[in-house]
């Protein structure tokens, strides 16, 4: 009986750390947004707290719209703070290397793009909305873009 119930609690956590979190779409042109998941947020988390100090990672689903093969994308991150747009550091910006993506990327396929956020203890505490763009290598159009709100602690 003990068994079974650490085994549905278990089983809870892990459904819990991989919900969608709140995005909004700010100007997606050549792909289409699915779904985001930020570890640690739930969709009721509004902003997301991200802790100080910590790793924590977001998963963008996609699809391609555009007619022809995207060879490379570009990854741009910006806190916003009070509207205006701060470099978030430490982002890989090669969108095709570790980060679950092959490229090329084919048209009308979809992919799940993963890579890390790193939350310094440097970082401030602060509220901020987070500018998260996938961009075609060749000439910086948007394939996808998000925004989210986070609160650092």
């Amino acid at each position: 009986m003990m068994n079974s119930a650490i085994f549905f609690l278990l089983s809870l956590l892990s459904i819990t750390s991989t919900v969608s979190a709140v995005y909004k779409d700010c100007g997606s042109k050549i792909g289409a947004v699915k779904d985001v998941i930020i570890s640690g947020c739930k969709p009721t988390d509004n902003p997301c707290i991200l802790k100080k100090g910590t790793n924590e990672s977001i998963t963008i689903d996609f699809m391609v719209k555009n007619a022809s093969p995207i060879s490379g994308v570009t990854v741009v991150v910006h806190g916003l703070i009070g509207g205006i747009p701060i470099p978030w550091p430490g982002v890989h910006t090669d969108g095709c290397t570790q980060s679950g993506l092959v490229c090329p990327l084919k048209p009308s396929a979809s992919y799940s793009y993963t890579t890390g956020i790193l939350v310094s203890s440097k970082y401030p505490s602060v509220k901020a909305v987070v500018k998260w763009e996938l961009e075609q290598a060749s000439d910086n159009e948007e394939i996808v873009c998000i925004e989210f709100p986070v609160e650092l602690q």
